[in-house]
Formats: structure tokens, sequence, C-alpha cells
């Protein structure tokens, strides 16, 4: 007889606010949490973007639920974790990476919910100015490319815009800019 056992663990990319006006007693404020490793965050004006990505553990035993990512919001009127419903996560179609995405933005100041995107097949690299913000992701093989996905920042919301692909790969964020209206690679 053999038993087998999995640890399971998870990990949160976590954005707190703490409000400074008086320096020495700083007052928490608000928390969200985005389950997964963090891969990035962008700060636009008073919008946090925050960006996280899980993996897709898959094996004998899971539990459907736990497959799908979870955030928490400490101003939701629940305050608990929320799974994302799988119809709320968009596929990235032709991604070899089994990964999930999540982008949540919210306004430091306001006490609206945080807004989350999901997306299934995550980012490698993320480049962001006051109007956009850029996902690469990188597929490897025989032509390696890079994927570009273009999102709109619209008051701590994205929407997604375009989607394109380059020949090779982005050495990092810095391999990016945005001129006229134009992302140079």
């Amino acid at each position: 007889n053999s038993l087998i056992a999995r640890v399971d663990y998870t990990s949160s990319a976590k954005a707190i606010v703490y409000n400074i006006e008086n320096k020495n007693e700083p007052q928490r404020e608000r928390e969200v949490a985005l389950e997964g490793n963090y891969l990035d965050s962008r700060m636009v004006g008073d919008n946090l973007y925050l960006i996280s990505r899980k993996y897709a553990y898959f094996y004998d035993g899971v539990i459907d639920n736990t497959i799908l990512p979870a955030m928490e919001d400490s101003i939701s009127s629940a305050s608990e974790v929320k799974r994302i419903d799988c119809t709320d996560i968009v596929h990235f179609e032709g991604t070899n990476d089994p990964s999930f995405m999540m982008v949540g933005g919210f306004n430091i100041n306001e006490n609206e919910e945080v807004c989350i995107e999901t997306f299934f097949g995550a980012g490698d690299t993320v480049y962001a100015n006051e109007n956009n913000l850029y996902l690469t992701q990188n597929m490897w093989g025989d032509n390696p490319k890079t994927t570009i996905y273009k999102f709109a920042l619209e008051e701590s919301r994205i929407k997604l815009l375009a989607k394109g692909e380059v020949k090779g790969q982005l050495n990092n964020q810095f391999s990016m800019d945005e001129y006229d209206g134009n992302l140079r690679v």
C-alpha cells in the first residue's frame, strides 16, 4: 500500500494602500490580492494596475473550482476570496502557456471594487504608458516569435484592443515604447 500526498499552496500578488497624511501613524486603507505570482504593476495617475500569473494545476483528485484563479478586495461588501467564473476568462488563442493572467485595476482614492480581467495564457513582459498597456508572450520553437496584446487603460479598467506578432524575442520591457500611437519593438 502506498500513500500519495500532494501539498497545495497558494500565493498572491497583493497591493496594500496606506494613507500617509500622518507620517507617524500610517493607516492601512485597502488590500487587493490576486491569486498567483506577481508579474508586474503600473501606476497611472491614481489608478493602480496589478498583474498576477497563476499556473493551472491539474492532477488526480483536484477540485475543479480550485483550478480557477481567485481574488480578494478588502473594500468588497463580502470581503472574502472570490473565484473568477470560467465564463469571465478570455482565452488567448494559440497560447502554449497553461497559466491564468489576472489584471486588476483600481483607483487608490476611491471605494470602488477592483476591476478584474482574467486571461488563460499568461504573458511574459509588460510595458505601459498613460493610455495603453502592452503584454507580450514568447512563443518558442523553430521560428520563435512574440505575440503582443494591446489594452486600453480607462479609469482603472482595461480593454483588449489588438493582437499582433513579431519575429524573435524581446529582451525586456525596455525593448518596447510607444511613439505617435504606434508601438515600437
